[in-house]
């Protein structure tokens, strides 16, 4: 099972204020779609409810939380869309089962298809969502992380934590500029940014 981290990260480390983003960036938001689309998610208690205690479609999310009988509040809480976890130890625990789960469900599936176009079984990835307390305690055990470095200093009263990038290798970076005004004078992504992928050496 790969461990991902996935964070926008501000030039001056900042990742939220005031249990929200500091920044507009479609980007950003249509990037972590594309990567976290049919995967497992954990995020925090804190980071589920600053996006408004709603489960992101075709996800499965694992929620960091100290009380078990947390509650999503109706109708956001599909049957099967989310999990309770008081430590770190049982959201992997959950995480497991599940990536077992996807893995016998693709098992069943090649066995009812033809040689040609069967679907491979890969090593399930999960994404570690936020917040920074939940980064910083997934931080050792991650083998990727997906960063979006935008590139200008935002306050803020979260940062990302530490960590030492000479354990890491960048295998991947998109480098994008601000958009240009569109017609109606608007800019859609109006900061610079990156979209870097490091792997643990």
């Amino acid at each position: 099972m790969i461990i991902s981290i996935i964070s926008a990260v501000a030039k001056n480390k900042v990742i939220g204020s005031k249990n929200g983003l500091p920044w507009h960036l479609p980007a950003d938001f249509k990037y972590f779609k594309e990567k976290t689309l049919g995967k497992t998610i954990i995020l925090g208690l804190n980071t589920f409810k600053s996006i408004g205690e709603k489960p992101l479609p075709n996800r499965k999310h694992i929620i960091l939380c100290d009380k078990l009988d947390y509650k999503v509040p109706e109708p956001n809480g599909g049957s099967g869309s989310y999990f309770l976890a008081k430590s770190i130890d049982k959201a992997l625990e959950i995480a497991k089962k599940l990536s077992e789960q996807e893995n016998t469900l693709i098992d069943s599936t090649d066995s009812l298809q033809s040689g040609l176009g069967q679907k491979q079984k890969q090593e399930q990835e999960i994404f570690i969502c936020g917040g920074a307390f939940v980064y910083k305690q997934f931080l050792p055990l991650a083998n990727r992380l997906y960063l979006t470095y935008i590139h200008q200093d935002f306050e803020g009263d979260v940062l990302f934590p530490d960590f030492d990038l000479s354990e890491w290798k960048e295998v991947s970076r998109e480098d994008h500029q601000p958009d240009a005004l569109d017609e109606f004078g608007q800019v859609k992504n109006k900061y610079a940014y990156s979209f870097v992928v490091l792997e643990r050496k």
